[in-house]
């Protein structure tokens, strides 16, 4: 039902649809350009998600969303952030808690990386569940850590360790 897997230039319309929803990309990073392209998603698909873990989150083979992780370099290497995020008509159907769980085992059998990490605007109450639900644990909150539209958000910082 819900399985991860590379994505292809199939995913282009859709990546354009759910990044082009504010709901979806309010508590995502700004380096995601506004509005949302054609060149934008062509370029993600065939360059951008190459650079780190990235899997498009597919559900009953309907492509949904992206989770990836990102590996820290230097003496954090060890470690990696992990991101996601589901188009509006997925929310709420458990699809994120299990690409974070098919993800986690994914990194900690398949990587030497022991740690993941995620950075959640305080206000995203979803996002802090499903990495409850996963075993991540809050680490702490910088206070206004993130700055993004005009507005200061705290930013918790849930981990997860390799058992």
């Amino acid at each position: 039902m819900i399985e991860l897997r590379e994505l292809t230039e199939d995913d282009k319309d859709q990546l354009i649809v759910h990044l082009n929803n504010q709901d979806v990309v309010r508590f995502l990073s700004s380096r995601i350009p506004t509005p949302y392209t054609e060149k934008d998603a062509l370029w993600w698909i065939n360059e951008g998600s190459k650079a780190e873990i990235v899997r498009a989150i597919t559900f009953y083979d309907d492509f949904v969303g992206i989770i990836g992780v990102r590996r820290d370099i230097l003496e954090k290497s060890h470690r990696g952030e992990i991101g996601y995020w589901l188009g509006q008509p997925f929310w709420g159907k458990g699809i994120a808690t299990s690409a974070i769980e098919i993800m986690c085992q994914y990194i900690f059998n398949k990587t030497d990386i022991v740690q993941l990490y995620a950075p959640v605007f305080s206000s995203n109450e979803g996002s802090k569940k499903v990495l409850i639900k996963n075993g991540f644990k809050l680490e702490g909150t910088i206070t206004k850590g993130i700055f993004k539209n005009g507005v200061y958000y705290d930013e918790c910082i849930y981990c997860k360790n390799c058992s």
